[in-house]
């Protein structure tokens, strides 16, 4: 993690005009990315993928992702639907592998001082199978660090950690370990540093500095790269360099709206013209969703915010005879087509007909990281409780106000546009009958915008308060300060700021009755992540999210991010009122983890809760942070038997089993729901559960490829389970999925070369399909073609092999007379002309004489078909 962090923090590109680098929030989904390519939870580890890790050879599969993912990291920002996310995540994906090439093959030890100047745009060949890199001992290179270039095999499954990745029995002759970091299989790797290898109780490998220097270099080099190519684009660098998420807006267009549907396209006509002022400003992305009843409509995305504008004129109020709307699967569908880290605001006048779907919705956006907010315009029956926990269990905001207050939301709306707005400080309080509430906020050096919000939300209650807010100075602000914007609401007040002064600001609040309060402020400065997580079993570490809310009576190991420029960071477990529950005790330097995140251990607490961080920042003034999500220690478990995620095939339809368990101290009945994104969910049995105190039962969820998709399509299903006596109690876990709508053929090398006699110097046509032995899963029509070839010997009378991008090989057959005959390696690609490739090498052996049919491989170390 060190070296993508220290690389990634250090590029510049520019963009609107000026220098500008990725943004802390950016630079941490980069590193997210890169540590989850050796996650065992989603088999992407060594021992599923050699192609993501550079071992047991595979460097041409290898050096096909990086040109791949670095395709793929250019069109994510430069299609008509930018995705900043995903190319993020792209571009972290790559720069593990690349990084991996160093550590796990031999590139160090055999002399070389610079980098592998192609990668991401050019092949690397296969070795020779039958070179002999370790001929004596697999965790030991053989003369010249090995002769020909090689990596180190994780081959082998074993329940002990020790024997994990190292079965002598399964690793190709003569071959190397990549090693799994025990001391009987150190293996060639040099993943570890001093500090790595001593806590694994190792020898630090001598050319991990070097390996390490090279990485760097090369990930410097393939950013740059990228950067390059987008150069004067100014909307893809500045996708690419920030998190921004999506703005969205999910309406409600029965009959009664219409008035409300006028004061939402005057938020969004606000909103375009600060962006035309300033397109910084605008979010990755836009999108709306309409809903109504009995439908619901799809999301549109848009970075054009006219496009937005149109798409909202458009919607034409009607229909709706009764209240209640299907509020929910708008949201959901708003949800699952945002990206991370994002805002949604719902705009309704109704409560919710699907409101048992809550939890699908909480749990989505919460995987997510999307913050639901709601602007509700009256209700024909109380506020639905749907709305209030969304908002809380999310860190959004219930506004409850009249259609034409609706413009006025786009005081809170505006400072979101910077993308970097975190939450300082977020209360809910009751007064009863009268009392006052003081809120302290602690402005940091480097805050510029700060938004105060006050509303109430609850239903049937009096409630009414006064503010005042006071400015570090202690100085009151008054509603004539040129630097404040104060708006007024039905049931609500907001103090908007351009600029805030560090230090601690203070608001008080009087009156009677329930109130939610949030202080936000625009900084670098930022909790970006906050995960539950279990230890990653890969031999490398890591941890993984835990999908769901946390159990009563369990122990949790939390992870932490803060980014930006701070020197102390102090978390702690907060109720919903804001005050400490416990001190939650984190440290950076754990083991195995990003030696920039905080981790550590602690028990939970009886109530709802969240998570702050309090500290200094770098020029000593006091910050504050609050993670948005809210949780709570549920009383149900729901576990997936097996790995978290699944390969459907066309046609072929998966079981996954979840688990269900209930840690209650009584019976308890419950209602079990699946969701996914693309529509991959086919069966679900049961959908109810009676369960006694500590009983647990099977739930079969069955999936198939959904008609249409595409191989690589990825989606997750979301399996929630709520209590039929109260819907707070609910846990859920996630299933990952990729399709494979075509299954790639299949290249197999036959194991005794072919021999090429007599050596008399001419070209001979050998076609590949007389070489090696091809067959397709779904039996379709393959294409060969010759994509390289080496030799071991110096060339006769160059090329010595032609054919390149054709089914027919012409080699030459020749050998030195004073040699031991000549090797060469025919590397191929097998096509099934719907996007399925396979890749291998076939050997042709021109021997010395006609005693033996067999040559010695001394190293393929000259392209044989360079003229």
């Amino acid at each position: 993690m060190r070296v993508t962090n220290e690389q990634v923090r250090a590029m510049r590109a520019s963009v609107y005009g000026h220098q500008k680098g990725f943004s802390p929030k950016a630079v941490e989904q980069i590193a997210k990315a890169n540590e989850a390519v050796d996650s065992v939870a989603t088999m992407s580890a060594a021992y599923w993928h050699s192609e993501r890790h550079f071992t047991d050879e595979n460097f041409l599969e290898g050096s096909r992702r990086l040109i791949t993912l670095r395709t793929e990291v250019i069109q994510a920002v430069s299609g008509a639907n930018r995705d900043g996310s995903k190319a993020r995540e792209k571009l972290g994906q790559a720069l593990h592998t690349l990084q991996d090439f160093y550590a796990h093959s031999n590139w160090v030890e055999r002399g070389n001082t610079s980098i592998v100047g192609g990668f991401g745009k050019t092949l690397f060949q296969n070795p020779s199978r039958a070179s002999a890199t370790c001929p004596g001992n697999p965790n030991t290179l053989g003369p010249n660090g090995g002769g020909s270039v090689t990596s180190g095999y994780f081959v082998g499954f074993s329940v002990f950690p020790s024997d994990f990745g190292c079965s002598i029995e399964q690793l190709p002759a003569n071959k190397c370990f990549h090693g799994n970091y025990s001391p009987n299989c150190t293996g060639i790797n040099k993943d570890l540093d001093a500090a790595g290898a001593a806590a694994h109780h190792v020898t630090e490998n001598p050319f991990h500095p070097r390996a390490a220097a090279l990485a760097n270099e090369a990930t410097r080099t393939y950013i740059q790269g990228i950067l390059d190519d987008l150069k004067g684009n100014d909307r893809a660098l500045a996708a690419l360099l920030d998190v921004k998420g999506t703005l969205g807006f999910v309406v409600d267009d029965t009959g009664s709206m219409g008035s409300s549907i006028a004061g939402v396209s005057g938020t969004i006509n606000q909103m375009v013209a600060e962006i035309s002022a300033d397109p910084e400003r605008a979010p990755d992305n836009y999108l709306l969703v309409r809903f109504g009843d009995p439908n619901v409509g799809g999301a549109m995305t848009t970075e054009d915010a006219s496009v937005l504008q149109a798409a909202v004129a458009a919607i034409s109020p009607d229909g709706g005879g009764d209240c209640p709307e299907l509020s929910q699967a708008g949201l959901l569908n708003a949800v699952n087509a945002s990206m991370p880290d994002s805002r949604l605001y719902l705009f309704s006048d109704a409560t919710a007909k699907d409101s048992a779907t809550v939890n699908q919705v909480i749990a989505a956006a919460q995987s997510r990281g999307v913050e639901l907010n709601y602007g509700l315009t009256g209700s024909c029956s109380p506020i639905d409780p749907a709305y209030i926990r969304g908002a809380a269990e999310t860190g959004g905001q219930v506004f409850r106000i009249r259609p034409d207050e609706i413009p006025k939301l786009f005081t809170v709306i505006k400072p979101q546009l910077q993308g970097n707005q975190s939450t300082i400080i977020r209360r809910r309080v009751d007064l009863g009958a009268g009392g006052t509430e003081t809120i302290i906020a602690p402005v940091d050096t480097y805050n510029t915008g700060l938004t105060i919000a006050l509303s109430v939300a609850e239903n049937n209650v009096v409630a009414h308060q006064s503010v005042r807010v006071f400015r570090p100075s202690g100085v009151q602000v008054a509603s004539t300060d040129p630097d404040v914007k104060i708006v007024t609401l039905s049931t609500g007040l907001v103090y908007a700021f351009d600029h805030a002064d560090p230090g601690v600001w203070k608001v008080e609040v009087e009156g009677v009755g329930p109130f939610t309060a949030s202080v936000r402020g625009n900084s670098p400065l930022a909790f970006s992540r906050f995960d539950f997580v279990q230890v990653n079993a890969d031999i490398h570490g890591g941890y993984d999210p835990v999908a769901g809310q946390p159990t009563v009576g369990s122990t949790m190991l939390g992870e932490a991010s803060v980014v930006g420029s701070y020197s102390t960071a102090h978390f702690s477990l907060i109720d919903e009122a804001g005050r400490v529950l416990m001190p939650l005790l984190l440290s950076q330097d754990y083991d195995s983890a990003n030696p920039e995140h905080f981790l550590g251990e602690t028990a939970l607490p009886a109530v709802p809760f969240r998570i702050s961080v309090e500290g200094t920042d770098d020029a000593g003034n006091a910050y504050r942070r609050e993670y948005p999500a809210l949780y709570r220690a549920q009383p149900l478990d729901v576990q997936i038997k097996g790995v978290p995620f699944v390969e459907l095939k066309k046609d072929v339809p998966q079981t996954v089993t979840f688990t269900v368990k209930n840690l209650q101290s009584a019976q308890a009945s419950y209602t079990v729901r699946a969701r996914d994104d693309l529509g991959a969910v086919t069966g679900l049995v049961p959908t109810s559960l009676e369960l006694a105190a500590g009983e647990s039962k099977d739930v079969q969820l069955t999936l198939q490829a959904p008609a249409g998709s595409a191989s690589g399509d990825t989606g997750r299903v979301f399996v929630t389970v709520t209590s039929n006596a109260d819907p707070t109690l609910f846990n859920s876990a996630e299933l990952g999925y990729s399709v494979i709508a075509n299954a790639s053929p299949v290249c197999e090398s036959p194991e005794k070369p072919t021999v090429l006699w007599p050596p008399n110097n001419q070209m001979r046509d050998m076609r590949l399909a007389d070489l090696v032995h091809v067959t397709d899963p779904d039996g379709d029509p393959v294409t060969l073609k010759l994509v390289g070839a080496t030799q071991d010997e110096p060339p006769t009378r160059a090329p010595d092999v032609t054919g390149v991008g054709t089914d027919v090989a012409a080699v030459r057959a020749a050998r030195a007379g004073s040699g031991d005959g000549r090797v060469y390696r025919l590397s191929y690609e097998a096509a099934d002309r719907k996007g399925g490739t396979c890749s291998a090498a076939v050997t042709v052996h021109v021997p010395h004489d006609s005693a033996t049919d067999v040559a010695v491989d001394s190293g393929q170390n000259y392209d044989a078909t360079q003229e």
